[in-house]
This record gives C-alpha cells, structure tokens and sequence, in this order.
C-alpha cells in the first residue's frame, strides 16, 4: 500500500475558449447595380479589398490561438516532466519499505507551476500524477481517483490564494500565513481522496484509515510548507545590489553553519534539534524569504534524511511517532522562518516608504519655491528670446536664441517634474484598458524614435481592464519609452503587455547599453542621472515609479551591461465593473 500524497490538480473550463473565435464578413457585392443591369453579382474593388483583410485576420487571430496553445502545451508538458520527476526522486525518501513518504515536493512544485503558468496547465500534473501512481498502486481505477482527488489540492490552494490577493514575492505576513494554512486546507481534500480510494480498493483496512490520511496529510503539506516557498524564492535572484562579496560570502557560510548543526543535531540522541533556530532566523532577518526559504528547505531535508535512516531523536518510536515528531520539528521550522521573513520585509518596505516620504517632503518645499520664483523670469526669456527671433536673420544669432530656449524648456522641464513628483495625492482611478495607455505613451514618444532603430509595440487583441489614473501611467509608461529610446542607438525598442496571475505587466525593453551593476540602486533616486548635464533632469524614473507605487504596484529592472534593459511595471488587476 504505496502511501505518496501526490499533487494534482482539478479541471477548469475546457469550454471557455482562449481567444474568441474569428468572424470574418462576406465581401460586400454591389448587388443593386448588377441586378439592375441583369449582370451577375461580383464583390467590388472595396468588398475584394475587405474580404482579403477579413481573411487575413482570421488567419492571424486563429494564428495567435495556436500558439496561445501552443505556449500552454509547453507549459503543462514541462509542469508535468517536473512534477514527474520529482515524485519518482520522492518514492526513494519513504520511511518503510517504500511505503510512506514523509514530504511529497510535488506538491508544491504543482503549486508554484499553477501560480506561475496559470490553471490552465493542470491537465499536465494530472498526467504526471497518474503515471507515477499507475505503476504502484493495486488497481488503475485506484490511481485514477488518488490521481483525481489530489489533483484539486493544489488548485484549490490556488483558487484561495488568487482571492486572498497572494503575492508570489511573500514579502508581507498575510502571504506567509496564507500559503501556510490554505496550504494546510487544501491537502485535506487529497489526503481524503487518496485514503478513500485505498480504502474502497482494500489496501488500506478501516482501522488504519486515520493513520493513512494524517501521513497522506503531512506528506502533501509539508510538500508545500517547504518546497513552494523555496522555489517562489527563486523569483528574486541575485543578492542586495552592491554589496560585493561580502553578503554571497555571508549566504555561504550561513547554509554551512545550518548544514553542519542540523547534521550533528540529527545525529545525536539528546535531541538538540532547537540549535538550528537561531541559524533559520539569521537567515529570515539577513536575507528574508530568499535565505528563509533554502535553509528551511536544508534543515528539514536533513531531519528527513535522519528519520529514514533511523538516526538521532527517530532511533526509536513507531511509525507513527517518527511521523509525529518529523512533522512537527518541519512544520515549527518553516512557519517560524517564513512568519519572520515577512514580518522583517514588510518592516523593510515600511521604513523604506517613510523615508522616500520625507525625500519627497523636502524636494516638494524646494520645488515649490522654485517654482514660484523661477517660472516667472523664464516666462520672460521666452518672450525676449521670441522676440529677438522674430526681428533678425542672422543665423548665428537664431542658433544662439535656439541654445536659450532649449535650456529654458530643460528649466521649466525641471520644476514641472519636481511637482509632479512630489505629489501626495491619490492617484484619480478608474476603469481603464491598458491598450489604450500603452498605445497613447508609444505615440507620445514618437518623435523619439531615431534610424535604425525598430520600435515595436505589442498590446494584444483582449481587453486588459485596471483601476489606474490612466494621464498618470501614461505618463510613466512614457518616461521609460523615452529613456529606452534616448539610450539605444541601434537595435530595437518594445513595449508589450503581459497578463499575469492576478497582474498585468508593461514590459519596455531595450537593446541599448545596459546599467552597470552599481548604478541600479541609485537608478531610481531623484537627480540621478546618466546623462550628460544637458541632456536630462534625472528625475523621469523617480517619477515613474512614484506612479506606479501610488497604484500598489511595483517597477523592476533587470540590466545586462552591452545588452539592454528591461524595465516592467507590475500593476494588481484590482476590481472591474461588470
């Protein structure tokens, strides 16, 4: 009686089609004239022209459908192969005589690949799930209803967790809590899947049901506690920008010094498994999720390894009791070094925000005087340069007029960007298609767009509605289009639309020079500025991102120095009006 608690996933709608289906109108024929002059119809030169622009939109939309579905496919094969492996890697963990496996990782894999991919993909675990339980279990009908029990864990913990808001960063307590205890929910509906199909095939007697569906339970949940949250970890890589080498350094000998504890405490008898805590919490204060989350993931792994083994504080006991006191030790560790690294992040975010406050406080006081001060002398270099333009041909003279206005208008650019920045109020949201804000921003920056130079534009055929102030993210969107477009002299710019999971992503890309490393933390920061002295305010992508922060989203630049940049907005769905 194989007891592996195996992640799968239950069936959305197959029905609801990915794109609409095309509909291409007949050519229009100019019936009226033909039978008036007892000729037989034929399309006219506008309904030829319609009909092939018909057709060739159809093609190019049942073309996007394919290789939505082909995208999808690829998705859920890979989802699959993982989960796949992973299960077969897991059968060789089991406690006794490969029958009971103390964590089941796919599980969690299942989890994370539905968060990143989509529901769409379940039907790949669902075929993974079944032919790893094919081959062990005592009837096909039997691995078909573990297969479908534990396919709907971890797509109800998706479900639950896309309503609750989840954000896959787990950067805020509320996602620690969540991932921990709809995890925990989710994994009652396969273990009660999984036992009630063992019990109906008679692998498993009633009195020993309760014994099965709490290891299935601890298996599965255990699978998500520790394994889900490691790989969401592996979303942020990298480590703190500038650093060197003194913070890898740091993260080396951290998971040294838990590997080593971890191994001499599961190897001794005195039950000394409460030495590893202080390491799982310099890992979750130092480092947060991304040190939180691996060293959990090694702790319990070892624990793991001691129990199959029989070694340490799992020497004597029955299965139960090993069962019990693994369990426990796993699930203290990950919830104390999740529950810690989120708190230190949100405590993080909180200061961080604090102070950009007061840095905005202090440019807004100087803005303003400037603003009341200057304007009204550069109103009146405009009107002389205006007025000495008019009255003289001399070129030198219109070229050194054409010198005063550029850097009046780099002045006035100036002060009109330090106020837009340091603007507090919310931002003026309402229902807007992000079609429309990407397609204003491109336009805007139109102009910018140097020989040489492919710009693309790509926004997609659906719809993609969100609570934004769409003068305002047009705006931002347009202070990185320039900035991408201003930097690369050759290759290509593009701005694109993704749709997330409970996200939508404007992504502008760019072939240019890239950003050194030291350089993208300040990136961001009011005045700073790559360019020459003439050539730029520095205060673009400040304003950029106060933008996009005003609407609870976030900005994140990925740079390789000789290749380009990527700048992504991540703005929340948020709620739609029917």
């Amino acid at each position: 009686m194989p007891i592996e608690p195996q992640a799968t996933m239950g069936p959305p709608d197959w029905t609801e089609p990915l794109l609409d289906e095309p509909s291409a109108a007949p050519p229009r024929v100019n019936s009226a004239l033909s039978d008036a002059a007892g000729m037989p119809s034929r399309p006219t030169r506008a309904g030829r022209i319609g009909s092939n622009s018909a057709a060739f939109f159809s093609r190019w939309l049942q073309a996007r459908h394919a290789t939505g579905f082909a995208n999808d496919l690829a998705k859920a094969v890979l989802l699959g192969v993982v989960y796949y492996v992973a299960a077969v890697l897991s059968l060789r963990m089991a406690l006794v005589g490969g029958q009971v496996t103390p964590i089941w990782p796919p599980t969690g894999i299942a989890l994370v690949g539905l968060l990143y991919f989509g529901r769409k993909v379940w039907p790949g675990v669902a075929i993974a799930a079944f032919f790893v339980n094919a081959p062990i279990g005592p009837t096909l009908f039997t691995a078909a209803g573990v297969t479908a029990g534990n396919t709907l864990a971890p797509l109800l913990a998706v479900v639950l967790l896309q309503r609750m808001g989840f954000r896959l960063e787990l950067d805020r307590l509320r996602d620690a809590l969540a991932i921990v205890f709809v995890g925990a929910l989710s994994v009652t509906v396969s273990a009660t899947g999984g036992s009630v199909s063992l019990l109906l095939s008679g692998s498993v007697l009633p009195s020993g049901f309760w014994a099965t569906w709490f290891v299935w339970w601890t298996g599965d949940a255990m699978g998500i506690f520790l394994v889900a949250p490691f790989l969401l970890s592996l979303r942020r890589t990298g480590l703190v920008v500038g650093a060197g080498w003194l913070r890898p350094a740091e993260g080396g000998l951290l998971l040294a010094g838990v590997a080593i504890v971890a191994y001499l405490a599961f190897q001794s008898r005195l039950h000394l498994e409460y030495l590893v805590f202080p390491f799982l919490a310099w890992a979750a204060l130092r480092f947060q999720l991304r040190g939180a989350a691996p060293a959990a993931l090694l702790v319990s792994s070892i624990a793991i390894w001691a129990a199959v083994n029989g070694t340490g504080p799992f020497a004597d006991g029955t299965l139960l009791e090993r069962m019990v006191t693994l369990q426990a030790f796993n699930g203290t560790a990950a919830f104390a070094s999740f529950v810690l690294a989120a708190v230190v992040a949100e405590r993080m975010q909180m200061e961080g925000r604090l102070v950009e406050s007061e840095r905005r406080a202090s440019i807004g006081r100087v803005a303003a005087y400037i603003a009341h001060e200057i304007r009204t002398p550069l109103t009146n270099v405009a009107l002389l340069a205006s007025t000495i333009a008019r009255r003289t041909r001399d070129a030198e003279i219109l070229t050194r007029v054409e010198k005063i206005n550029v850097q009046r208008r780099l002045a006035a650019a100036i002060i009109d960007n330090l106020l837009a920045l340091t603007r507090t109020e919310e931002p003026h949201a309402v229902e807007t298609d992000l079609r429309t804000v990407l397609a204003t921003a491109s336009e805007e920056v139109a102009s910018f767009v140097r020989r040489g130079v492919d710009f693309r534009k790509e926004t997609g055929e659906i719809p993609a509605l969100a609570m934004v102030d769409p003068l305002r993210l047009q705006q931002a969107v347009a202070n990185l289009l320039k900035n991408a477009l201003e930097a690369t002299r050759k290759g290509s710019v593009s701005v694109r639309l993704e749709e997330r999971v409970d996200e939508y992503a404007i992504v502008v890309q760019d072939t240019g020079p890239g950003i050194a490393e030291p350089l993208r933390e300040k990136i961001f920061e009011p005045f700073f500025t790559t360019k020459g002295p003439d050539q730029g305010t520095g205060l673009g992508l400040s304003f950029a991102k106060a933008v996009v922060e005003a609407h609870h989203g976030r900005i994140e630049l990925a740079s390789e120095p000789g290749r380009g940049s990527t700048f992504t907005i991540v703005l929340p769905r948020g709620p739609t009006r029917a």
